[in-house]
């Protein structure tokens, strides 16, 4: 066998040219297999009267990506999600701090002015790629569409989390 005459990145493996050379390359796993899962948990609330969004900082969630084909699976189960005011909205995404998700809108139809309260367990399926080897911080975020009503995600007290899978493509 022949040995690369460098040191691979994190998360390469060696491989061989079935001549006995051998090189580090990043995994690639036949598509749909699962690469690697991260989470993180937060028993804290975010909350906004904003109509830009603001991160939920707390939940944020750091995964360095195994493979530069790779897409994500982010779910996000909070113990509550309020929205304050008849007809506002509460739009909830996630970024990386170049590109987003698409959100998810939770609207308050109730007619007595109070907090709609929902119980999310939310997921998307993000086709956006990343460099291998480098860490991306993923944080949800949210909005409160007519930027006076509160919406709040989470609970003090009770775990919310995030969960991360790098899925090979």
């Amino acid at each position: 066998f022949k040995l690369p005459q460098t040191d691979g990145s994190a998360g390469e493996f060696l491989k061989t040219d079935g001549s006995g050379a051998l090189s580090f390359a990043p995994p690639t796993g036949t598509p749909g297999t699962i690469l690697q899962t991260v989470y993180n948990s937060t028993t804290d609330e975010g909350g906004t009267t904003s109509s830009s969004y603001q991160n939920w900082s707390n939940l944020a969630t750091n995964i360095t990506p195994l493979s530069s084909t790779s897409h994500l699976w982010i779910w996000i189960n909070a113990v509550r999600l309020n929205v304050q005011q008849d007809g506002n909205e509460g739009r909830l995404r996630v970024t990386d701090g170049t590109n987003s998700t698409v959100h998810y809108r939770c609207f308050n139809y109730d007619s007595d002015n109070n907090y709609q309260s929902f119980n999310p367990c939310l997921n998307w399926y993000w086709p956006q790629t990343h460099t291998a080897g480098t860490q991306i911080t993923l944080t949800p975020q949210l909005l409160s569409t007519n930027g006076s009503g509160n919406v709040i995600w989470g609970d003090n007290g009770d775990e919310s989390y995030m969960i991360v899978q790098e899925i090979a493509r």
